[in-house]
């Protein structure tokens, strides 16, 4: 190894001790300069630090007498308030109590206003019954009260044309004919009766009219069958045509003609009303 690699600072006119020496007081002088900068911290420059915000709501704490004492300004003047003396405090009046009401089921309660519907019905149908004139009963007796009153006259009396024997009556003699007569009313008025049992009509269906009347007239055959039905006169309400000529389709057929009427066909007139069949 040369000298001069060994000792690098040889030959350039500093001694070696000298630059120890400046070394050492180099580093001398930052240890001073870093212990002020340590030691005395009002030479450092100051920064703008912002803190922490914290939020802080005041509350103004209860006296405590307060506390203590636990009262109310109602309660203070309540009990200065001297008392009645001999007063006793009203009670108050007790809520009336809620009778309770038994329940019943809906379908027994269904059940017995149907039996009561038709109770009423049985016993309206038996007041009818009893009330109503049996028609063929009255018919009869008027017949008869008629026959009885009326004496026979004699063939003298009578127009020629009256005791020539028509079609359909027994002999020519008065009392043929009336027999006839009767026996004529007798099915008319049975065949009244057959179709007032199929006659049903509501008032409600009359609109509020009054003075509803429909005649109608049919022809009925030997065998009882109804046919040729026609109106004399039309009630103007609907309904109440049509119920008529319904009840006179659905009595067909009725009862056959007397053995003692030989007659082709018997015409039967018929008058409607909402209240009845006449």
């Amino acid at each position: 190894m040369h000298y001069r690699e060994a000792y690098p600072l040889h030959g350039t006119g500093i001694d070696f001790r000298t630059w120890t020496g400046f070394l050492s007081l180099s580093f001398l002088c930052h240890l001073l300069l870093f212990g002020i900068l340590v030691l005395t911290p009002g030479y450092l420059p100051q920064r703008d630090t912002f803190p922490d915000v914290i939020n802080v709501t005041m509350v103004t704490l209860a006296d405590p007498a307060l506390q203590v004492t636990g009262e109310s300004a109602t309660d203070a003047v309540a009990r200065t308030v001297p008392q009645p003396t001999g007063l006793k405090p009203k009670s108050p009046a007790p809520a009336a109590t809620k009778r309770k009401r038994p329940k019943t089921s809906l379908k027994k309660k269904t059940f017995k206003s149907s039996k009561v519907v038709k109770s009423a019905i049985d016993r309206l149908e038996e007041n009818i019954q009893d009330t109503r004139p049996d028609p063929l009963q009255k018919a009869l007796e008027r017949l008869k009260q008629e026959v009885g009153e009326a004496p026979p006259p004699s063939s003298a009396t009578l127009p020629s044309a009256a005791v020539r024997p028509r079609p359909g009556l027994v002999g020519g003699s008065a009392e043929g004919n009336r027999k006839i007569i009767e026996l004529l009313d007798i099915y008319r008025v049975e065949i009244a009766s057959r179709v007032r049992k199929h006659w049903a009509f509501s008032a409600s269906l009359a609109g509020g009219q009054e003075g509803l009347e429909a005649l109608l007239a049919f022809k009925v055959m030997p065998d009882g069958t109804i046919t040729d039905i026609w109106f004399d006169k039309r009630s103007g309400n609907r309904h109440l045509d049509e119920s008529a000529e319904r009840a006179v389709r659905k009595s067909s057929p009725v009862g056959r003609h007397p053995e003692s009427l030989t007659w082709p066909y018997v015409t039967v007139g018929l008058r409607f009303t909402p209240e009845g069949v006449k």
